[in-house]
């Protein structure tokens, strides 16, 4: 067992509480979310996702999503595909990163916001990336309303080259 100083606890305790309430806005902001952009239910289950060609969207995301034990959260799973389709992790930096992307690209409501906000300060030496995510929305195809019904059985890098590129 690895010695730990008092200084490497703190921050182990520091890094346990920034991902615990980037992942708590997440999940209590997302629905929230969802409803704001009228997003409507899927058409697909988890079990069909799984069943699609192994380089589509929609079976990458569903694997990706089971590998870490986690399911959509109800009328927001076009939040996991974004995450799959912008190589954004699934954890709290990722989500971070995903929200100041979100900003760049058109999405100004109040819980992304927050998120934003509160990454900041929970990881200030991570303003550039945030930047570099912040420009790369900015840099591409408005994601806020698209029928993801239609992009998840398409190979990810076509969906990608269609949707990452302005218009």
């Amino acid at each position: 067992m690895p010695n730990l100083n008092i200084s490497d606890m703190r921050l182990n305790k520091w890094n346990e509480f920034r991902y615990s309430v980037v992942s708590f806005l997440i999940h209590s902001f997302g629905p929230i979310n969802a409803w704001l952009l009228r997003a409507n239910p899927p058409e697909f289950t988890m079990e069909e996702l799984l069943q699609l060609d192994s380089q589509s969207l929609g079976k990458k995301t569903a694997l990706q999503l089971k590998n870490l034990g986690y399911n959509f959260i109800e009328h927001y799973e076009s939040h996991d595909f974004k995450h799959v389709l912008l190589n954004y992790s699934m954890d709290a930096l990722g989500e971070v990163r995903m929200q100041f992307f979100a900003i760049g690209n058109g999405n100004y409501f109040p819980p992304t916001w927050l998120i934003c906000t509160f990454g900041a300060m929970a990881f200030p030496s991570k303003w550039k990336l945030f930047k570099h995510d912040f420009q790369r929305g900015q840099n591409s195809s408005d994601l806020t309303h698209v029928k993801w019904n239609y992009w998840i059985r398409m190979p990810i890098h076509v969906v990608r080259e269609k949707l990452m590129a302005k218009n």
